[in-house]
């Protein structure tokens, strides 16, 4: 099955609200992506550096176009210290989903708009995530021959977009992205520059 397989049934599970299963389906499309982009590391390598190499893209679509470091982003989890979001993804999640058959219990994703750290260390990340990691898997050049079984449509503000129209085509689809944000924090940034 290919890549473009595995995110429509990610989409669809997320439709569902079906959240683990959509994980399951997330992870073998990273990893086939990553093994495409990074043939000579081993799972784990390759996993997470798709996760940093697309860390910018990532934020920048999770935080609406607003321009980001390349930085870590670390997460106070249990008694673990402070956890890297790529080992928490790969190690936590994804290894544990495809491994022991669930989710840790101190780790859920929710349709709330930040990352949170409970008292007890519990972390709920935002569903959000896990889109903005399937649009860089869709706009990763390395899928650009991809193509879903289903036109899958989705409003970025008022433009509706077919999914299909962006494989492998990253400055596309944050134009398409662009489109809903209420500022364009990019353009907004730029002639704040030039004004100084």
């Amino acid at each position: 099955m290919a890549v473009s397989d595995r995110v429509q049934e990610a989409l669809i599970k997320l439709e569902e609200h079906d959240v683990d299963n959509a994980l399951i389906q997330l992870s073998i499309a990273v990893d086939a992506t990553a093994k495409k982009m990074f043939p000579q590391l081993k799972n784990a390598q390759r996993i997470k550096s798709f996760l940093k190499a697309k860390r910018t893209f990532i934020w920048w679509t999770l935080y609406n176009g607003i321009p980001n470091s390349d930085g870590e982003f670390y997460l106070s989890f249990a008694d673990k210290g402070y956890v890297s979001i790529e080992d928490i993804m790969y190690k936590y999640i994804r290894c544990r989903l495809l491994h022991e058959g669930e989710a840790p219990a101190n780790i859920s994703f929710d349709y709330v708009e930040y990352f949170k750290v409970n008292a007890d260390s519990s972390l709920i990340l935002p569903v959000a995530y896990l889109y903005a990691i399937l649009w860089a898997v869709i706009s990763s050049d390395e899928n650009k021959n991809e193509k879903m079984v289903r036109d899958f449509c989705v409003c970025f503000g008022l433009k509706k977009a077919n999914l299909n129209d962006y494989w492998g085509d990253e400055v596309r689809i944050k134009d398409a992205i662009r489109n809903g944000f209420e500022y364009d924090c990019e353009a907004i940034l730029k002639q704040l520059k030039e004004q100084a």
